[in-house]
């Protein structure tokens, strides 16, 4: 008995190693952001920044859309696949997703003369077709970054995800600097759609590596009864939570351009946005708890789960 509770008890949690990466993850960020923000503002001027500010909280509504969710799926299910040693539907579900983002992120990219209408009028007048593809490209080069960082939180390996948006975020801010002279709404958005597009195609490997060093786990620390989700009910609350939290956070300056000026949305987003990076360390424990919970539930540690959802619903409410 002894020996099936340690092998059961394997690899342990990493709620704490994983929330110090998204602690360093989000210091660097906040970091790179200010010196962003700095550089957009000095340079641009306030209506084409507050312009961009717009398309970038539109470009997430894209982004949340061509998701459909899935993100939050893998965090659900890797956990589970990894217990179970299913390595192949690991990497076979991550390969479905990949394509089902590709082929909704094509879907929308043609369908752009539709979508565009639900751009406010004044920031439809200022953009032409260059910039609403590359809008269009940018967001689905986002959506297939944050189904890798999706997938790298359900592995519960965020220093993964830690090391790529360090990354990413450092290059931006470079590239930001050295085209300060001439900054523009295609310059940028192409930025975001080359750097995004860049770390998946770094990172795709990488989870493939991971998934196939997953150690494996002994029939006999199988519980028979523990059963997953609905697959298709749990991806459409995961959809529609991803648009909820979206309404939280960027989207509001793209509803704001319908009533104030590109002028005043600048300025209002650069407060925002730093009040946001300090309230965002309040979460990271909790992104970093929510795989263990699956990862306790499927070694049939019942008894630790009403303990750990206390712990969830405190941070939650703290946050």
């Amino acid at each position: 008995m002894e020996t099936t509770q340690a092998k059961i008890g394997e690899g342990g949690s990493k709620i704490a190693g994983n929330a110090v990466a998204l602690a360093v993850a989000g210091a660097a960020g906040m970091i790179f952001t200010l010196v962003q923000l700095g550089i957009l503002s000095r340079e641009m001027e306030p209506g084409l920044f507050g312009l961009f500010v717009v398309l970038r909280g539109f470009s997430l509504l894209l982004s949340t859309a061509v998701l459909a969710g899935l993100p939050q799926v893998l965090v659900r299910y890797f956990p589970s696949f990894q217990r179970r040693d299913e390595r192949k539907k690991a990497i076979a579900m991550f390969s479905a997703f990949t394509a089902a983002v590709l082929l909704l992120g094509a879907a929308m990219h043609a369908a752009s003369p539709l979508w565009s209408r639900l751009i406010p009028e004044a920031s439809r007048e200022m953009t032409g077709g260059p910039v609403l593809a590359w809008v269009s490209l940018a967001s689905i080069a986002l959506a297939l970054k944050l189904l890798l960082y999706g997938a790298f939180n359900g592995r519960r390996e965020m220093h993964l995800q830690m090391i790529f948006e360090v990354f990413y975020l450092a290059l931006m801010t470079l590239l930001i600097f050295a085209a300060r002279r001439d900054l523009g709404l295609v310059v940028l958005f192409r930025m975001i759609f080359f750097l995004n597009a860049a770390v998946f195609a770094a990172g795709f490997p990488v989870l493939i590596a991971s998934v196939r060093r997953n150690p494996a786990h002994p029939p006999e620390t199988f519980r028979g009864d523990i059963v997953t989700p609905s697959f298709a009910s749990y991806t459409a609350y995961s959809l529609l939570l991803s648009f909820v939290a979206l309404a939280f956070t960027d989207f509001d300056r793209f509803v704001m351009a319908a009533v104030l000026p590109f002028q005043a949305i600048s300025l209002f987003h650069v407060a925002s946005r730093i009040n946001s990076l300090i309230k965002r360390f309040l979460g990271f424990p909790v992104i970093a708890l929510q795989p263990e919970v699956t990862r306790i539930y499927e070694e049939g540690r019942w008894e630790e789960l009403a303990g750990k959802i206390v712990i969830f619903t405190k941070v939650t409410f703290i946050g």
